[in-house]
């Protein structure tokens, strides 16, 4: 009788642990996914206020930094610099969401998963008073792939609160 209830004990303690760790997953990705379109927001944001893209002795590739790209789009979607690639060689951005909703709503988000890498790309968009849209983008590995190279952590906290249990 005292094995048959350790071992339901044993059965409710792993159950609640692998519960626990999933919602913890669920959350870390939604934390994740806001932490990086606050962070872009505010990147946009101060790059407006500083007004720099209207000097025209500065250019967008200026402003190269780390994985945050850049991208200014006037309102037809025409490219008219890019931190990353020649906009001269760049395709019309008109049907990229971020960019419509930024020239609807003001500002526009959106999160695309590159098939080749299998990381997500963040995208912010803002409309300015001009007209263009000031794009800022930064890719980023997906929260599962996080957690999937720190599963050997995980399933060691797992193996742990186990044997504690079954103490």
């Amino acid at each position: 009788m005292r094995r048959k209830i350790n071992r339901q004990l044993i059965t409710i303690a792993i159950l609640a642990t692998v519960v626990t760790m999933a919602m913890i997953t669920v959350v870390f990705r939604q934390l994740l996914q806001q932490q990086i379109i606050e962070d872009l927001k505010s990147y946009t944001g101060l790059l407006i206020k500083a007004d720099l893209y209207q000097n025209t002795d500065i250019y967008v590739t200026d402003f190269k930094s780390g994985n945050v790209r850049i991208t200014w789009i006037d309102n037809d979607g025409n490219v008219l610099g890019d931190t990353d690639a020649n906009q001269d060689y760049m395709e019309n951005h008109a049907e990229r969401p971020e960019f419509r909703k930024a020239l609807t709503n003001g500002e526009g988000v959106d999160i695309r998963k590159s098939e080749t890498l299998e990381d997500n790309t963040y995208y912010y968009a803002a409309r300015m008073e001009d007209g263009t849209v000031l794009r800022v983008s930064e890719a980023a590995q997906s929260a599962w792939k996080i957690i999937f190279s720190a599963l050997p952590g995980i399933l060691l906290a797992l193996v742990g609160m186990i044997g504690i249990c079954i103490l």
